[in-house]
């Protein structure tokens, strides 16, 4: 075999091996591409802050009924919303610790203010 049919038969096995990647690539995106059922989402998704599911698309999905995904879903709405409440009241409590805080700083930054003027 000489250099030149050696240099066409490594060009034809990597151009097979390249178009098998392609053909793999495009079947793993066509099966990420399918869609599950929302109520079938597996049971670790959580509810954002503006109101939207995110899913772990790794993970298995469980096959529920409506009313069972409904019951689901107002579920995490709830654990979401105690959560919100829960850091509205530490910082509500923190309140007048910061307001305290900040007017401290505030006259410390008057003192050296007004010793720079004069």
């Amino acid at each position: 075999m000489n250099i030149k049919e050696f240099e066409d038969l490594i060009r034809t096995e990597i151009t097979n091996i390249i178009q098998e990647i392609i053909v793999k690539d495009e079947f793993l995106t066509h099966i990420a591409a399918k869609s599950r059922a929302g109520k079938d989402i597996s049971p670790k998704f959580r509810r954002t802050p503006t109101n939207q599911l995110q899913v772990n698309r790794s993970d298995e999905p469980t096959y529920r009924t409506r009313d069972e995904f409904i019951d689901l879903l107002m579920e995490k709405i709830q654990e979401g919303l105690i959560r919100q409440l829960e850091k509205a009241q530490k910082k509500l409590s923190q309140m007048d610790e910061k307001k305290e805080l900040l007017k401290n700083r505030n006259a410390e930054s008057e003192k050296i203010i007004e010793e720079k003027i004069q």
